[in-house]
């Protein structure tokens, strides 16, 4: 046996169990329970929301910061709410275009609409971090990001309030 034909037998023999196996994990992963039960989750926009209360109550707050930053987080809310659904729906609509025969070009451009969509959340969520941060005083300021600091150091993304992160979400 020469060398050659040795080294594509052993690599095949590696190969072949871990290509299987992955191609097992894809189809669990992407199975249509996965899927119905991924897209009925919240979406990692919403999460930010009840860690912002809790490191909120910690900031020593006047009772008119904390009336302020209830309203602005209220008008953050509804302004948001037409995004996530909006992408909820692309989502949806993605995950549907992977199983039909569409294009790869259209599924690209969902992709790009889901992404242009998820940008915009992102967006919104840090203006609302800024206008809250203009509310605080600077030792609150400073807590606050002592406090968005833990949060890090506690498993989440650090993002605007320490929003959790699902790299499965699509």
């Amino acid at each position: 046996m020469t060398f050659r034909r040795a080294l594509f037998i052993t690599a095949a023999a590696i190969l072949i169990p871990m290509v299987s196996a992955l191609a097992l994990a894809e189809t669990q992963f992407n199975s249509p329970e996965r899927v119905a039960q991924r897209s009925s989750e919240p979406t990692d926009d919403r999460s930010w929301e009840p860690r912002a209360g809790r490191w909120i109550e910690e900031l020593d707050l006047s009772p008119e910061q904390s009336e302020r930053i209830q309203a602005i987080r209220a008008e953050s809310r509804q302004a948001m709410e037409p995004l996530r659904e909006q992408l909820r729906q692309a989502r949806e609509q993605l995950q549907s275009q992977m199983a039909s025969g569409d294009s790869t070009d259209q599924l690209r451009q969902q992709h790009e609409q889901v992404q242009t969509l998820h940008q915009q959340l992102g967006d919104q969520r840090f203006e609302t971090m800024l206008a809250i941060r203009q509310v605080l005083t600077p030792e609150q300021r400073a807590q606050m990001a002592e406090l968005m600091e833990q949060q890090r150091g506690q498993g989440g993304r650090g993002r605007g309030f320490g929003g959790r992160f699902r790299e499965n979400r699509n």
